[in-house]
């Protein structure tokens, strides 16, 4: 196997989320050398160690750990290749990164003088930091900020989505640290950010953003949108009407083909929307400004000569030969 499959597997195996194929290959790797057991050892002890503590404060986040503990290893693997040889004073080194790496875990996202701010169920929030930043928290997102910033940098930490209105301070770059490994820095700007386990995006509105993956950076500026996605930087033009839609309230289509509509509504109100029809590309105009999901496909519905539905799983259906 290779290293980022091991990494995978006992990442899987600590999180309870291996399958029984999976826990026979990560035993077969474990007890073909002493050395591998050691390794395995000290990442599930320290897994342990801090998931207690984490769990203490209410904070413990699995997949958020662990991909903490992957990226920092990583990191080192990056700079003192060959970690996994055999060499017994390599295993030293490995155990004492491990140590390092949890401290690394701790400090960073159980930090008690951070404060976290939580967007629930169908629930937008919103918050003034100290230094006069403006943050707004989409649904099912997480905000983790300290009470006061310190005198070099502003540093935060996002899973999910949120559009940061940042207070300029060139001598404070204002960093946002994504659960899943990348960070973006600026100093006083307008954005929409989001961060998925394979991927961030981040949408500029004003100003110019540093998006940072490893030892790689690229500068995001206004009315661009910028992307890492397995360490790969891109960058490109965005022109969605209704990227911060689940801010505002308000969503707008002009001329706008019914695959995009249905995409842009699943984004929106976080719901599971399917379609049955001759053809997704027909389109409809229309705006809405904080409507039920109910009241827009029932708009839609009637100009396009469709039905829809709801099934017990909350999952809605578009279908009918309308649409052609």
């Amino acid at each position: 196997m290779t290293q980022e499959e091991i990494y995978a597997l006992i990442g899987k195996a600590l999180k309870g989320e291996a399958s029984e194929e999976e826990l026979h290959r990560l035993n077969s790797w474990k007890n073909s050398h002493d050395h591998n057991t050691d390794i395995y050892s000290e990442v599930a002890k320290l897994w342990e160690k801090y998931r207690s503590m984490m769990e203490a404060d209410l904070t413990f986040d699995a997949e958020y750990a662990w991909q903490a503990i992957e990226n920092e290893i990583d990191q080192v693997h990056t700079r003192k290749p060959g970690w996994l040889s055999l060499s017994v004073m390599k295993v030293a080194a490995s155990i004492s990164i491990l140590t390092l790496i949890g401290a690394f875990i701790y400090q960073q996202f159980n930090n008690p003088d951070l404060i976290e701010l939580e967007g629930m169920v169908g629930e937008v929030r919103s918050i003034v930091l100290e230094d006069g930043s403006k943050i707004w928290l989409n649904r099912n997102s997480q905000l983790l900020y300290p009470g006061n910033f310190g005198p070099d940098t502003r540093v935060v930490h996002l899973r999910g989505e949120g559009y940061f209105e940042i207070s300029p301070d060139a001598d404070r770059p204002f960093i946002i640290q994504s659960k899943y490994g990348n960070q973006i820095k600026v100093v006083g700007t307008s954005f929409n950010y989001q961060t998925h386990p394979d991927s961030s995006i981040v949408s500029v509105v004003e100003g110019v953003v540093q998006m940072e993956s490893d030892s790689k950076s690229l500068l995001i500026e206004a009315g661009e949108k910028g992307v890492v996605k397995q360490n790969v930087l891109t960058k490109s033009a965005f022109s969605n009407p209704n990227l911060l839609s689940w801010k505002t309230g308000m969503l707008t289509f002009e001329n706008a083909s019914l695959k995009s509509i249905i995409h842009d509504l699943k984004r929106h109100y976080g719901a599971e929307i399917q379609l049955e029809v001759p053809s997704e590309n027909c389109t409809f105009t229309s705006s809405f400004n904080n409507e039920s999901l109910e009241n827009v496909l029932d708009e839609i519905t009637l100009v396009l000569n469709l039905e829809w539905s709801i099934d017990n799983d909350k999952s809605y259906l578009l279908q009918g030969n309308g649409c052609n």
